[in-house]
This record gives C-alpha cells, sequence and structure tokens, in this order.
C-alpha cells in the first residue's frame, strides 16, 4: 500500500516536472511508482466495464440454473412428496392466487429459455410443440377391449402414448388409509368411493411424474385420458389434431386444455379456432376423459391442493369436481368443441371432440349397483 507522504511525494513531482517526466523524476518517486502493479493504472472506465460483464455473466448463470425447472424447485421443498388427501378452502382464495405467481414465473422462465443456447435446450428437454407432437398417458387396469378402443382414437389423431397409468387398486390399504386421513374418519370408505379416489391419487401420481420429467420443457404439454373416449362423429380426426394444436396455442397461458367437458358453466369467453372452424369456450366443468396440463401448470396444481377444501367435502374425493373448484376459484378452462354435443343420448350435458362412449362402455369407476 502507498503511504500519503509518497503519495504527495508522487503529486508533486508530477505537477512540477511533467514536462520532464521521464529524465527528471527522483529515483525514489520513481521507485515508488514501479512498485505500482500495472492492473492498477488501468483507468476507471475499463474497471467499469468488468464490474459490468462479471456482474452480467453472473446473472445470466444465475437465470439459467432457476430456469431449469419449476416442478425441481417444489420437488426439492418437498411439495411434489405430498400423498395427504385434499384439504381445500373455497374462502382462502388468496393463497389459491400461489398458482397464479407461479404461473407468472413459468411464463417469465419460458421465454427467457427461448433465448438458451443449444446445450441449454438439451438439458432442458423436448421441443413438442414446435414439432407437432403431441403425447398423452391413458388410464386404465387392464389391456383390454376398453383400452384398445381408446387407443385407437390416440393413434387416429397421432397422439404418442408416454404410458399407460395403471390405477391403484380401489381395495388396497394405500387407498383406504388415504381416503380415511382425507374424510378424517372412515365414513366414506365405500366401494364407490374407494373407486374414485383411486382414480384420483392415480392422476395426481402421474402429474408428479410429468412434472419430474428433466426431458419436458415448462412448456411441454401432456394429455390424460381415460378408457372410454371416442372422437366426436362430426369432425374429422384430421381437424382434431389440428384443433388440438391451436388449442394448446390458444390455452398457453391457463396451461390447461378440455377436450371434452361435462356440465359447462360460468362461459367467460368463446372463439373460432382459425385451423379448422371449430369453436371453442372457456368455462368450468366436470369430467376428467380428456384434458392436458403443461409442466408448470401440472407443478401449480400439485402444490395449490393443500391449501384447497372442497365443500361438500364428498366432492373432493372426485379428481373432475376438485378441477371444476379449481378452475371457479383460479380461472376458467378453455374447451375444444363447445358446439359439440355427445351423441350419447342417456347424458344432456357433454360437449368436445372427444366424448365418454357410453354406448359401449359403461362407467367402472362407480361399481354397478
Amino acid at each position: 500500500m502507498i503511504n500519503s507522504s509518497a503519495t504527495h511525494q508522487l503529486e508533486h513531482n508530477s505537477a512540477g516536472e511533467h514536462h520532464q517526466h521521464s529524465s527528471t523524476t527522483s529515483t525514489s518517486g520513481r521507485g515508488l511508482v514501479n512498485m505500482i502493479p500495472k492492473h492498477l493504472k488501468t483507468s476507471a472506465v475499463v474497471h467499469l466495464v468488468i464490474v459490468v460483464c462479471l456482474l452480467t455473466s453472473v446473472a445470466v448463470i444465475t437465470r439459467s440454473i432457476v430456469g431449469r425447472s419449476i416442478g425441481d424447485v417444489i420437488s426439492a421443498s418437498g411439495l411434489l412428496q405430498q400423498q395427504e388427501p385434499l384439504s381445500l378452502n373455497p374462502s382462502s382464495l388468496t393463497q389459491i392466487n400461489c398458482s397464479a405467481a407461479m404461473q407468472d414465473e413459468a411464463q417469465k422462465q419460458n421465454s427467457s429459455s427461448t433465448s438458451s443456447s443449444s446445450s441449454q435446450d438439451d438439458e432442458l428437454g423436448d421441443d413438442d410443440q414446435e414439432q407437432g407432437v403431441i403425447r398423452g398417458y391413458i388410464l386404465s387396469s387392464k389391456l383390454d377391449r376398453r383400452y384398445n378402443s381408446s387407443m385407437k382414437v390416440l393413434s387416429n389423431l397421432n397422439i404418442q402414448l408416454v404410458e399407460r397409468m395403471v390405477p391403484f387398486p380401489w381395495d388396497s390399504e394405500r387407498v383406504d388409509k388415504a381416503l380415511e386421513r382425507y374424510a378424517g374418519s372412515r365414513k366414506y370408505n365405500t366401494e364407490r368411493f374407494l373407486r374414485s379416489y383411486s382414480n384420483q391419487l392415480t392422476f395426481r401420481n402421474y402429474f408428479r411424474k410429468f412434472v419430474n420429467d428433466k426431458s419436458a420443457k415448462l412448456d411441454s404439454w401432456r394429455f390424460f385420458f381415460e378408457n372410454d373416449i371416442a372422437l366426436h362423429p362430426a369432425i374429422t380426426a384430421h381437424d382434431a389434431r389440428a384443433a388440438i394444436l391451436e388449442g394448446m396455442q390458444l390455452a398457453a397461458a391457463d396451461g390447461m386444455l378440455y377436450l371434452g367437458i361435462c356440465g359447462p358453466r360460468g362461459c367467460e369467453a368463446k372463439t373460432q379456432l382459425a385451423s379448422t372452424g371449430l369453436e371453442a369456450s372457456r368455462c368450468s366443468g366436470c369430467c376428467s376423459h380428456a384434458f392436458g396440463f403443461t409442466k408448470w401448470k401440472a407443478a401449480a396444481f400439485l402444490s395449490a391442493l393443500p391449501n384447497f377444501q372442497v365443500r361438500p367435502k364428498v366432492n373432493g374425493i372426485h379428481i373432475d369436481l376438485v378441477f371444476m373448484h379449481y378452475s371457479n376459484l383460479v380461472h376458467k378452462n378453455w374447451y375444444l368443441g363447445s358446439s359439440l354435443k355427445s351423441p350419447v343420448k342417456s347424458v344432456r350435458d357433454h360437449f368436445g371432440i372427444l366424448y365418454q362412449d357410453r354406448n359401449h362402455f359403461n362407467s367402472t369407476i362407480t361399481p354397478p349397483s
């Protein structure tokens, strides 16, 4: 370090003898100047540039790390390991808004990831939407006629199967105990409700799998189907596929899309798809036979579940009623084919490009009476 007297000497030499600096500076002055490291002579402007560059590099690296996966963060915090049943209180809407905050954060990370390097893209996962790829799961306990019929529908729509969702046995101890924890007693532990709660637990399990899938980007979609689906006869497979691809863009900000719905209500918007002229509406409703999530939305939905309490409580046993309450509290969801009424005469208010084929397959969630 240079002391004050040495500094004063340097200033005196510089002011009085600057025209002969190289030849007349005192020996002691030259020694002190030579002792100053060269990098300390760099101008203040260069110093500032270096500092700015370092800070920018740190910010880019940090953004890259944070943007890897909201699902990873949630998983690390234990939210995705939540196996307890739903507890939802409609009055606590401020708590539910955590999902909207996650949605905003996910969208920010999505926009930043578009400018990432190719190596970062490889780490973040697939490019399904850009390549027109649609991936889905199908819920079926058996490889039977129902499963084969639904698989044919997916094949005609060129939807790639990720995995068959094998439901938890409704009469297993796991489902029995989970329903008891949810209800706070064994009040609802009948075959009917055990079957329904098994259905919900299975869906939630595969939502977690999707969120923890590191090959999927935050804005990647996965569709979930039950094994009684059929394509509405008023639309071709080609147009239905085009509608799904456009619907994924339409519903990107929501992160959830229905391909079929029951009892639509509280509708907020209606539009026609440019690709097919098919009508789409933004509503809440029931049925879980054909719907899609983005990865970030699946994470947001799972993280919001502990804050929910569906009333009456029995409604929380059914996954489609949970969806309906969620959409009423958070936002309505787009569904495709809102003008296409189900051709099944035994139902009144089922709409969409995919419907439950009750003409050929009875519901297997509720046991026959």
